[in-house]
């Protein structure tokens, strides 16, 4: 199966590159912690058993010893380091059972900053298994190993899952994450509604993980889809472990949507007119799904919802709107099990650095 391990560089860079490989046959999972003068080489095989855990010296002939006498016993070895940069571009993104091509670029980086150990490497053998050969459409693996609950993001209205890029690389989020997508063409399907989207949502999670426990995210318009899914996954007898509502409000304090704004065509604007009929139809489409996603919104009446919620707001929002939303949540969710936090930023930056670092933290103290 493939497995996109994310190119992470240290906090601060934006580096969100991929590099896509086959772990279906891998025999042993090597981690390479990076030292001036020495490294140190922790390996282990998928049932976690440790194959090598020694010091070694910074030098390219004696890992090249190492790594084939581990291909040798184990066959395809996986090597995970923590600053690629620091040992040469040979070594990068690349499993050391292939024949030796050209150096590449991007680079597989297991624990950001942290030397790893051969728990966390069996981990990482052991969660492959629980990646599908295939995912559906609707989802997007943007970390698919990690320690812990998998978290499933659900996008603003439009659909487009790329707003969540920033948080995969944070390292104070270590779990699997994961975002739900609407296609260009979304606004043609036949579920106009909060619900449909949820249940449709709801599939693909499954598909990922076909039980709980369950650990979900919505932005704006995603979090009335994420609370449906919550819902759902109650009444199914599932755990849900949290459900964070990211910026998220119910329809009364929604927008009223124009019925005429739909067929209005708007003109273009500068940076348009240098579009490719493509990009202008993907455009459009983009457009029609984000209308079919705000009018849906407004249409949810939620029913009651008994697991716990995170409410979780900008500090630049309008004071009006989040003291709304504070209101308003409480009806349709259990006070006792609903927390308010407010993080810097604003309704975009929020997902952006530096305060995607907060939003991770936040993530990940309340789910541990």
């Amino acid at each position: 199966m493939d497995v996109a391990i994310g190119a992470v560089g240290r906090p601060g860079e934006d580096d969100q590159r991929t590099h896509v490989i086959d772990v279906s046959d891998i025999g042993a999972l090597l981690g390479l912690d990076v030292g001036k003068g020495e490294h140190h080489a922790t390996a282990v095989t998928p049932a976690g058993k440790k194959a090598f855990d020694k010091r070694l010296p910074n030098s390219e002939p004696k890992l090249r010893e190492v790594f084939g006498k581990l291909q040798a016993k184990h066959g395809t070895v996986l090597v995970v380091v923590d600053q690629p940069a620091s040992i040469g571009w040979h070594y990068e993104g690349r499993r050391f059972s292939e024949p030796e091509a050209g150096p590449e670029p991007d680079r597989e980086v297991g624990r950001p900053g942290r030397a790893a150990t051969p728990r966390h490497l069996a981990r990482l053998l052991k969660a492959r298994n629980a990646v599908p050969h295939a995912l559906p459409d609707d989802i997007v693996a943007l970390r698919p190993l990690g320690e812990g609950t998998p978290l499933f993001c659900v996008h603003p209205a439009g659909g487009e899952a790329t707003g969540f890029r920033h948080l995969a690389p944070c390292p104070e989020f270590r779990g699997p994450l994961y975002a739900l997508q609407t296609s260009a063409g979304g606004a043609d399907h036949e579920d106009r509604s909060v619900e449909a989207l949820a249940a449709r949502y709801l599939a693909a999670v499954r598909a990922v993980a076909p039980t709980g426990t369950y650990l979900l995210l919505g932005w704006f318009m995603g979090g009335l889809v994420a609370f449906e899914m919550a819902r759902l996954l109650e009444l199914q007898g599932e755990r849900v472990e949290m459900v964070f509502l990211v910026e998220s409000c119910l329809s009364a304090q929604l927008p009223e949507f124009d019925e005429d704004d739909e067929r209005e065509e708007p003109g273009p604007v500068a940076a348009e007119k240098d579009m490719s009929a493509a990009e202008l139809l993907r455009l459009d489409l983009r457009r029609r799904t984000n209308r079919a996603h705000l009018r849906a919104a407004r249409a949810y009446r939620p029913w009651r919802y008994a697991g716990p919620v995170a409410l979780v707001q900008a500090g630049k929002q309008d004071g009006d709107l989040r003291r709304a939303a504070i209101r308003s949540w409480p009806c349709v969710c259990a006070p006792a099990r609903l927390t308010h936090h407010v993080l810097e930023g604003d309704h975009l930056t929020l997902f952006e650095p530096p305060y995607v670092t907060e939003l991770a933290r936040l993530i990940n103290r309340t789910t541990q």
